[in-house]
Parts: C-alpha cells; sequence; structure tokens
C-alpha cells in the first residue's frame, strides 16, 4: 500500500461520537434452556447478544439478530435510538438479515433472516390498526445447517450456508397478485467448497451492465454467478424469471469456477463488489483485506490489519471513493482508494466492532457492538485534521524537529514527537504522518517532553521527579534523578554552536541544569541548580512569599544566556545561566503562568488569568550598576493581549511573519499581531487544547488536546520556505 508524499492534499475530516445506547434489559439476557434442570428449577440465564444486523433507509431504523432468535428493529432519531419492536423469533440464533431493495423487486418493504436452525424466514410490517408489528408471512426450508448469508435480487432470493450450498429462491408468477409473494426453490445454483459465508450483489445494479453475484466461502474460494434476463416479445419487459450461470474463469487450471486464486491464507469472511470502480474487496481471518480487479482477477491491493486482528465490516464510500473499515479490537480506519492513502484511525470502542452502517443522507455511521449501538460523526471538509491512530489520553506534549541532518544524506529532519498521559511517547512520520514508533512508560506517569536534535535524544520527565533520555538510534535509556517533585517543563538551551544544556523544572521549585552531550563516553550529569522559586532563592528580593511556589514552565534567552521561570506565584523571574544570580522579575499576571515564548528581546507568558502578556525580556540596568545589585522589578510590561476564555496553554512564534500563536482549553487557536495587539484570525474546536508546535516542514500548526487528539491546523504561511533557510542541509 503506497503512500502519498504528502497528504496534506486529503480532505480534513474528524471522527466523533453522537450517542449510543444499549439493549434493553428485555432483550439483553435470553433463558439457558440447555442447562435447565426441572428440579433445580427455573432455566440459568445467558447473555443474548447481537449476531448480525443492517441499516433499514425507510424506516431508518436498525434490523438485527439475536444470539436467542430474536429479530428486532429499533428505531433511531436525529440523536438517540427511541423504540425497540419484536418482528419475530427463529428457534436458533439469527445469522443473517437482509433487507430487499426498495422499487427494485416486489419483496420490498419485507425482511429477511436466517438461523443457525436452517430456515429463512421472510417477515412483513403489518398495516391498519396493528401498524408497528411484524408477521412472519413464509418459511423456507431447504438448508441443511446453518444459513449465514443472503442476497435479494429482483424477484429472487439467493442464500448459502455451512451446507456448501447457495441456493434459488423465485418470487412465483402466479401469487403476485397477492399482498405478499411467495417463493419456490429453483435448486443449487453452486456447491462450494466450504462454508458460504458472505455474498455481495450492489444494491441499484441492473442485469446486462456487469451485474455479478459474488459468493466467499471459508476456503478463501470465490466464485461469481451472472443472472441473465430475457425479454417477453409480447410485453417487450423484461420476464421475472433469470437464468443464473456460474461464471468460468479462463485464467484458472482447468476451467475453475474460482474467479481469484485462493491467496488469502484462511476463509473469507467479508466479499463486497465495487462496481463503479469494477473492484472486489475481501477480509479474510488471516487479518488482511485484498482488492482484486474484476475484469482482470488480478491483486490491486493487500492490506494487512496494523492492529493484528481480523476486519469485521467493509463500507465503501462512492461520493468520496473511500472504503471505511472496522475490526476486532474497536478500531475504524478510512482509506482512500484514489490516492492509496489512509485518511484516518480512531478507536471507537475496546470492544469488537460487528457492523458499521451509514445513515442515508447524513454524516452519521451506526457502529454495532454484540450488546450496542454507537452512533458516530465523520465531519469532512473542516478547517483541521485529525492525526490518525493517536493516544488514548490527554496529549501534554508536542514537539517538531526543525529540518536539521536527517538519518539519510541530504534528507532534512522533520520528524514528530508527542507525549501522552497514556504513558505512551510516539513519533510519527513527517510525510504520510503514520506513528513510526511507540514507546511505553511503565513506571510513572509522563509529565513533559522534549528533544534534542543534535543528540537524536528523546528527553522525558515524569511526576515521581525522573527525567528519561531516550537515546533514538539505539533505543536504550538513561535516567537522571535530581528534583523531588513533578518535571514541569524541560528546554534545550544552546549555548555554542555545537553545544547545548538542558534545563528541567518543576514542583520543586527547583532549575536544574544538565550537560547530556555524548563525548568521550561521558555520562549525562549535572552541571547546576538554582532555588527559583523558593522563599529562600534570593535575598534581595523581599518580595518574595512566604510559601513554596512552583515552577510550571521556563524559557531561555540564548543570546543573553538568561533563563526565564514562571509558576503559581504569578512572577516570571530571570536568572542568569552562567552566574545563576537573580536577575529581576516580571510582575502583572493575577493568575499562574502556565507558558512562555520568545522573539527577540520580546518575552511572551500566558496565564491561567486568560491573558497574553508582552514583555521586555531584559531591561537595561541602572547606569553604573549591575543586575546582582539592582535586579528589576516589574515595569517591564508592554502590552496584554485579551481574548481567550480559558487558562492559555501555549505560545510559538510564526518565523516569516513574526506573528504569535496562542492556545488555550477553551479550544481556540488564535493568531495575533502582537505589535498592534490585534488577534488576525482564529481556529476553534470543541476540545481543551493542552499544547502546540509549529511544523517547519509545512503551512501547519499542531496542538494536543486532553480528549486524546492531535490537531492539525494551517499556518497560513509559507512555513516550509522558512525551514530551508533556518535550517538549511547540515
Amino acid at each position: 500500500m503506497n503512500a502519498s508524499c504528502n497528504d496534506n492534499d486529503d480532505p480534513a475530516l474528524e471522527i466523533t461520537s453522537s450517542f449510543s445506547a444499549t439493549i434493553p434489559p428485555k432483550y439483553r439476557e435470553v433463558c439457558n434452556k440447555e442447562n435447565r434442570t426441572p428440579k433445580l428449577g427455573p432455566p440459568s440465564v445467558k447473555p443474548n447478544p447481537i449476531r448480525c444486523s443492517l441499516y433499514s433507509p425507510r424506516t431508518r431504523g436498525l434490523i438485527m439478530g439475536m444470539e436467542g432468535g430474536e429479530v428486532l428493529h429499533w428505531t433511531l432519531s436525529s440523536d438517540t435510538a427511541r423504540k425497540i419492536s419484536l418482528i419475530g423469533q427463529h428457534k436458533g440464533s439469527v445469522t443473517a438479515v437482509h433487507l430487499p431493495p426498495d422499487k427494485e423487486t416486489i419483496c420490498d418493504k419485507l425482511v429477511v433472516s436466517g438461523s443457525a436452525d436452517g430456515t429463512v424466514k421472510i417477515w412483513s410490517e403489518c398495516s391498519g390498526a396493528r401498524i408497528g408489528c411484524w408477521e412472519c408471512v413464509q418459511t423456507l426450508y431447504g438448508h441443511g445447517g446453518s444459513v449465514l448469508a443472503i442476497e435479494c435480487v429482483r424477484d429472487y432470493i439467493i442464500t448459502g450456508g455451512t451446507d456448501r450450498r447457495v441456493r434459488l429462491w423465485w418470487a412465483v408468477d402466479e401469487r403476485k397478485m397477492l399482498q405478499h409473494p411467495w417463493f419456490e426453490s429453483e435448486g443449487v445454483i453452486v456447491t462450494m467448497e466450504g462454508w458460504v459465508q458472505d455474498m455481495s450483489f450492489p444494491r441499484g445494479q441492473r442485469l446486462g451492465q456487469g451485474a455479478t453475484l459474488f459468493v466467499a466461502d471459508s476456503s478463501a474460494g470465490v466464485v461469481k454467478v451472472t443472472p441473465k434476463g430475457h425479454i417477453d416479445p409480447n410485453t417487450r419487459r423484461l420476464k421475472s424469471r433469470l437464468d443464473w450461470t456460474v461464471a468460468r474463469n479462463p485464467t484458472q487450471p482447468n476451467g475453475s469456477s474460482l474467479a481469484f486464486r485462493k491467496i488469502h491464507d484462511r476463509g473469507i469472511s467479508i466479499i463486497k463488489f465495487v462496481p463503479d470502480m469494477d473492484l472486489v474487496f475481501t477480509a479474510s481471518y488471516d487479518n488482511c483485506l485484498r482488492v482484486y480487479d474484476n475484469k482482470t482477477s488480478t491483486l490491486k491491493l493487500s492490506w494487512e490489519n496494523e492492529n493484528n486482528c481480523r476486519f469485521t465490516a467493509i463500507l465503501y464510500d462512492r461520493k468520496r471513493g473511500q472504503v471505511i473499515t472496522t475490526d476486532m479490537l474497536g478500531y475504524l480506519a478510512i482509506y482512500c482508494l484514489k490516492k492509496e492513502t489512509m485518511l484516518a484511525t480512531k478507536r471507537l470502542t475496546t470492544k469488537p466492532i460487528l457492523s458499521i452502517h451509514h445513515r442515508e443522507a447524513t454524516d452519521d455511521y451506526v457502529v454495532i457492538l454484540e450488546g450496542e449501538i454507537q452512533v458516530w460523526r465523520i465531519e469532512r471538509d473542516v478547517g483541521y485534521n485529525v492525526l490518525r491512530g493517536g493516544h488514548t489520553g490527554p496529549v501534554v506534549s508536542l514537539y517538531t524537529c526543525s529540518g536539521g541532518k536527517g538519518l539519510l544524506d541530504r534528507e532534512q529532519d522533520f520528524r514528530i514527537f508527542s507525549a501522552s498521559l497514556d504513558k505512551t511517547l510516539r513519533l510519527w512520520d513527517p510525510h504520510d504522518l503514520g506513528c513510526l514508533r511507540c514507546l511505553t512508560e511503565r513506571q510513572s506517569e509522563i509529565s513533559c517532553m522534549t528533544f534534542s536534535e543534535k543528540e537524536n535524544t528523546l528527553i522525558v520527565g515524569h511526576d515521581d521527579g525522573v527525567i528519561r533520555l531516550w537515546n533514538m538510534d539505539t533505543d536504550t535509556c538513561v535516567q537522571l534523578a535530581q528534583h523531588t517533585n513533578s518535571i514541569t517543563a524541560l528546554r534545550m538551551a544552546p549555548v555554542g554552536r555545537q553545544e547545548e544544556l538542558l534545563l528541567s523544572a518543576g514542583y520543586d521549585g527547583m532549575v536544574c541544569i544538565w550537560d547530556v552531550r555524548k563525548t568521550r563516553g561521558a555520562k549525562p550529569h549535572l552541571v547546576g541548580r538554582i532555588r527559583a522559586h523558593n522563599p529562600e532563592a534570593t535575598t534581595s528580593d523581599p518580595l518574595a512569599p512566604a510559601c513554596r511556589p512552583e515552577i510550571l514552565c521556563l524559557e531561555f534567552d540564548k543570546t543573553r544566556r538568561v533563563i526565564f521561570t514562571g509558576g503559581n506565584d504569578c512572577h516570571i523571574k530571570a536568572w542568569s545561566l552562567t552566574t545563576h544570580h537573580y536577575l529581576g522579575r516580571h510582575v502583572g499576571h493575577k493568575e499562574p503562568i502556565s507558558c512562555m515564548a520568545m522573539d527577540a528581546n520580546f518575552l511572551f507568558s500566558g496565564s491561567e488569568d486568560r491573558t497574553i502578556n508582552v514583555w521586555d525580556a531584559l531591561p537595561a540596568p541602572p547606569l553604573g550598576s549591575s543586575y546582582s545589585s539592582h535586579p528589576f522589578r516589574g515595569g517591564t510590561l508592554l502590552k496584554t493581549l485579551q481574548g481567550h476564555k480559558g487558562t492559555v496553554t501555549g505560545l510559538v512564534i510564526l518565523k516569516a511573519s513574526g506573528h504569535l500563536v496562542s492556545c488555550s482549553v477553551d479550544g481556540f487557536v488564535m493568531v495575533w499581531d502582537y505589535v498592534s495587539g490585534d488577534m488576525i484570525r482564529r481556529h476553534h474546536h470543541d476540545e481543551e487544547v493542552l499544547c502546540i508546535a509549529l511544523r517547519y516542514d509545512v503551512d501547519e500548526i499542531m496542538v494536543g488536546t486532553r480528549q486524546s487528539n492531535i490537531l492539525r491546523l494551517p499556518a497560513g504561511e509559507k512555513v516550509a520556505t522558512v525551514a530551508r533557510t533556518e535550517s538549511g542541509p547540515q
């Protein structure tokens, strides 16, 4: 499966939950008659899960077959699941249900169900005073085992099951004037090598236009059956009786009836024919989905489930040319056939998904589980996109590489890293945004993250005060321990052309300075500590609070080698990296400082007071004095930006324009001209945004949310040009 070089041309989409509903208690359990002992009282109770389902556009509801033999109709409204009614009862588990297409057959407004008891029942909704009730109008006998697949073509019902036979039932002409059609057996079309698992005949396909019925079995065999109609010379209309012919494949040995070679390792569970593209989709118990060309019988695409489990449903979006799949681990995936790229992957549930159905004229999709239904909405052409296959917990940190030397010659490094409270670290491919690697933390929760591009080392802070350095070349880990409480901020501080130090801060009010270079076999070690936000931090600061504040964020000025720390004391303090001396503080916020960013001599800070302050980062000391004798105390606030309705959680600078980008738990991402104080544009999403990063290779901003998503937003300027200019090949 080939991926495009850049999937930013794909339509942006998002998968969100609309509502869910569970099976009512009345149908949730069934009596276990097999274990019934009269002397011991009533029979025991066993679960009654859903076994098969389909969506009825006419009734706007679900037709469901249950393990206990019930056939149910569940009415759905726009935002909830309403009345559930009993259509009828089989003696065995209901293994297949089918709804004949309206206006194409005399079988419309009927429901056909197959069961493990070997029967096929035809149900009709009552009219008049008994509207909403159903009755069985005919029972078809003939199968010697469970009926697993049903299809309807014009006036025919085709059934297949564990007896390996595909049977044909025809609505006789003599009884078409009655209220309901009457079906009689036309015999067996074909006998398969294995159990008949599934059949496919596209709705709306007319005879003579390549109409074909595909049959798949448990031995991985696929057979094509072609119906052929005849014109009545008297009425010049198509006769109701058709000729059914099993197509012989000349490419197969001895004129075999198999449409394709058995390339699946195990039996086929799903088959779907898409006449628009003349493609046949098959899903197997070998965890693979394969696509064949119907005319040439050649394999076009092979897709192995990355979750290492079986696909449970295949849905084709004709309008957009997309394939939607679900699997046993609860994942939904959307694949674009035209571009051969994966558009989205999302885990909807931890339970197996049985099937998925599209609600016509909406963006809603009904997901069927064993004991409940979930309705999800796939929103397309939105102003953002969601990274597929992401985290399952809040995303607390993002890092994007700036385009330095990559792993290969003449390759720039634009890798993307993310950290989450689900205790995982993920590495993302910048080209197709697929997850390349996932590191799992077993001991403690992840609190922050950064990356050393010079050392190719992923640096992670934890809530137990430990810092772990992950070598991405060898997958080895080094542990640093100096903090006594959670690590809240990590920052790489360039101190030379090829040298940089690691800065760390935490709830203990300490700033630690580390040398993490891989030189001469030396291990990463501590080179300095600053008591930044403690009462005893400096004796020259009489306004230091009596409590012990916490550091929540830090920033570094590489030109002046100054460390800025912000915390819950609402102050921003400046410290010399070289001497560790206190230089002064910025005063102006009313609530704790949550994030900072720098642009030249401007320092930006976001706070829980929902404002962004612009500061003169390091004002000049009085003439003839120094910071050590006269640290600055306020008077440095240049401007306050207001617009967010929640805590400001992240700040970045767009290098091309110099604009400031902010994000907040209110779901807004705003772009500011901080010189004029105007907000230029904004993006909104109904999730709490916790972190932000700017991509250097494409025109994108990435944000992580509390709801476990990583969103991609347009930055609005040519970021890729900036990356090449600043980084260049090294």
